[in-house]
């Protein structure tokens, strides 16, 4: 008898779980007018939205900090790119740098340390040990950003989850 009602109950809820899964939509920002002009978002973020984060986000805060005057890059040899850090760009009315952003600036930092720059590629690709933190904390910033910016939210509400909990 018990057993019979551990199973009917499971049964419901795995019930309700699905369909509140399927009664739930993943969430998109609304589309803005079409523009030539960029928008304010990061690259990170832009990556994100676009499901790429994981493969572009890092490289692609590297590009936008050298951009904006936080890297520097150089030619140490035909086709290999050194890159060394900036000093700050100063006032220039630039926004503040973003916590992943802060992340990717100590890396070059600490990889630089000493020798004054690194090659590109050893940015990327030189993690040894604690690639996987790294890599998870910097995304865990990117889409802590993105809700901060309001592009993402999570599918399922909070009261919601709470109901299932608690059912």
């Amino acid at each position: 008898m018990i057993t019979l009602a551990v199973e009917v109950t499971s049964g419901a809820w795995l019930a309700l779980l699905a369909l509140t899964a399927l009664r739930t939509r993943w969430w998109r920002p609304a589309p803005g007018p079409a523009s030539l002009t960029l928008r304010g978002e990061p690259p990170a973020v832009v990556g994100l939205l676009a499901g790429r984060l994981h493969r572009n986000g890092y490289p692609a805060t590297l590009l936008d900090l050298a951009a904006r005057g936080w890297i520097g890059l150089g030619e140490a040899e035909p086709s290999r790119v050194r890159c060394h850090p900036a000093a700050p760009p100063g006032d220039r009315g630039l926004p503040a740098l973003t916590d992943y952003e802060r992340r990717a600036l100590a890396h070059l930092e600490f990889r630089a340390a000493g020798m004054g720059a690194v090659p590109g590629t050893a940015l990327y690709s030189g993690f040894e040990i604690g690639e996987d933190e790294f890599r998870r904390r910097f995304e865990d910033e990117v889409r802590a950003d993105a809700r901060d910016r309001e592009l993402t939210r999570g599918r399922i509400g909070r009261g919601t989850l709470t109901l299932l909990v608690a059912a």
